[in-house]
């Protein structure tokens, strides 16, 4: 039998996730920031090298000129996506 949740678990939930996301948002950016030619276009938008931009709430990318999407990492200043670093084409 699965346990139910009422609206009041949910509210929390989402607050507690809210939470969590808000913490590890200095995190993110700052690996970001030690990457060479960061541009911030917004609080929650980094572009780096004019070919790539970062999300750093979920983790997500936008390579500019192929529309490429997906999730990233940062390791030793470089990016990449599952064990492939992404580099500038």
């Amino acid at each position: 039998m699965s346990e139910q949740y009422t609206s009041e678990d949910w509210s929390q939930y989402r607050e507690d996730q809210k939470k969590r996301r808000a913490d590890r948002l200095p995190v993110r950016i700052a690996e970001i920031m030690e990457l060479e030619n960061v541009v911030k276009l917004t609080e929650y938008q980094y572009r780096v090298n004019g070919w790539i931009d970062l999300y750093p709430t979920h983790r997500r990318f936008h390579i500019l000129h192929n529309n490429s999407r997906g999730n990233y990492y940062i390791k030793d200043n470089k990016i990449f996506k599952g064990i492939h670093e992404l580099k500038m084409k």
